[in-house]
């Protein structure tokens, strides 16, 4: 009888290792999962537990299998138990403190938005997926409320349909007070809200004929929307038009990575001294390095990174000059003066309103 509660901690444990914030969906589904077992109870429907002993029991058990499997992967598999201490202690504190939205970690301020934004991310830029939503939503409230005095519907329907709403419009609204904001967290309210409409619809659908039609039509309406969205994206990943392209890097990052590394290449082919190793550059606010330090991984030992271009004036006096510079766009014209043994320039555009220029 306990299986599932094992396996639900499991998957719980799994959903922890792979993404820290999954503890506010957690958080989310506890009241409503609680008021649903509640009324379960109180219709005399078990849940999987007919005695309070085996309401523990479960709950040992999942507790277990959340733990030992968090431990597991956050421990690398028992090797390195600095990273249990870090996922359960000190990552909390920095996503708390991040969250506040005062004194947000180096870099996190782009990530500030105002409340309502996750409603623009998830509504505002997948029309057919706010119709389906907020209809689904609203009349699986309505066949809800209607459905209590008739009692016609289900018991475990009814448990389902309250836990799925009530996960929905709590982790919403608990993502929502949260300044700190990404659209890739908007992930974890897409699927509570798009199974709450789901069965919000399909309970409609039970009223009858019409019931029955608008099911189906929003239902066609939203998969046709999305195969139109995924072709966009196969197609065109990084364009602009895409509602969800929020920070992600262009092509142009790629193509800026290999003439810095054919640029270093050929430098390093002219120089025999190891300490004469092409020496590159890299002044931009710590927001916009990123994937630079992907890119650049096999020259990592050659790559120097700063957050502002008055930190390389540092360099100007050394007797090794850097042989490639990247700065923000807009600071292009200070580079050459600096370092006039730099002749060569290309600007590049890293993502949306991210331009840089590569020296050499």
């Amino acid at each position: 009888m306990g299986t599932w509660a094992l396996l639900f901690g499991i998957s719980a444990g799994l959903a922890f290792a792979t993404k820290e914030t999954s503890v506010l969906t957690f958080a989310a589904m506890f009241f409503p999962t609680l008021t649903s077992v509640i009324y379960c109870r109180r219709n005399k429907f078990s849940c999987g537990f007919s005695e309070l002993r085996q309401l523990q029991t479960h709950l040992v058990l999942s507790f277990a299998g959340f733990a030992l499997t968090a431990i597991l992967f956050y421990s690398s598999f028992a090797q390195n138990w600095q990273g249990v201490y870090s996922a359960f202690i000190s990552a909390p504190l920095s996503y708390a403190h991040r969250a506040a939205g005062s004194a947000v970690s180096e870099g996190a301020g782009y990530h500030v938005h105002p409340w309502w934004q996750y409603l623009k991310w998830l509504f505002g830029s997948n029309t057919a997926f706010a119709a389906y939503s907020a209809t689904g939503i609203s009349l699986g409230l309505y066949t809800l409320h209607k459905d209590l005095r008739q009692n016609a519907m289900p018991v475990p329907f009814k448990a389902a349909l309250v836990a799925m709403l009530g996960t929905a419009l709590s982790l919403t609204a608990i993502y929502s007070g949260v300044p700190y904001k990404t659209p890739w967290c908007a992930l974890q309210m897409h699927i509570p809200i798009l199974i709450a409409a789901f069965l919000g619809l399909l309970a409609f659908s039970r009223s009858g004929t019409a019931g029955r039609i608008v099911f189906f039509v929003l239902s066609a309406v939203l998969l046709f929307e999305n195969v139109h969205l995924a072709t966009a994206i196969w197609r065109e990943p990084d364009s602009k038009k895409i509602p969800y392209n929020y920070a992600s890097a262009s092509p142009q990052v790629k193509d800026m990575a290999d003439l810095i590394e054919s640029i270093a290449s050929n430098s390093s082919g002219n120089q025999t001294q190891k300490h004469q190793k092409p020496f590159i550059a890299i002044a931009l606010p710590s927001e916009d390095t990123w994937p630079l330090p992907f890119y650049l991984r096999n020259l990592n030992a050659n790559v120097g990174y700063w957050t502002q271009f008055g930190e390389l004036e540092a360099l100007a006096g050394l007797k090794r000059n850097p042989d490639i510079v990247v700065v923000p766009a807009e600071e292009g014209h200070l580079v050459q003066p600096l370092f006039p043994h730099l002749k060569n320039t290309r600007r590049f555009e890293m993502r949306h309103r991210v331009r840089v220029r590569v020296f050499w």
